[in-house]
């Protein structure tokens, strides 16, 4: 019994995988082919970012509980938003300033 949770900018037909996947294209409207990124949490114990920005694809894998933790909170924040937007019915993509 594995829980497979995928959030993704891109549409992506997960449906014949048999995976919780969350699709937030809305945010994606100027992100290129040559910009990607990838950002993986597993067992709470290790996790995976990379990204090709600038030409050329680069990444870290680690077990460094800090950057599991912070890979986690990153992906269900995304998905905390995603859920957001659906229930406003409109795009939160927007720059907010805080006025200190």
């Amino acid at each position: 019994d594995v829980r497979i949770i995928v959030f993704s900018f891109n549409k992506i037909d997960y449906s014949s995988l048999g995976i919780e996947a969350y699709i937030r294209e809305s945010f994606n409207f100027n992100i290129t082919d040559s910009e990607k990124r990838i950002m993986i949490a597993a067992d709470s114990s290790v996790a995976m970012i990379a990204s090709n920005y600038e030409g050329e694809f680069c990444g870290t894998y680690s077990e460094n509980k800090l950057l599991v933790n912070t890979v986690t909170e990153h992906i269900k924040n995304d998905i905390h938003l995603m859920k957001l937007e659906e229930s406003l019915g409109r795009s939160i993509n927007r720059i907010i300033t805080l006025d200190f």
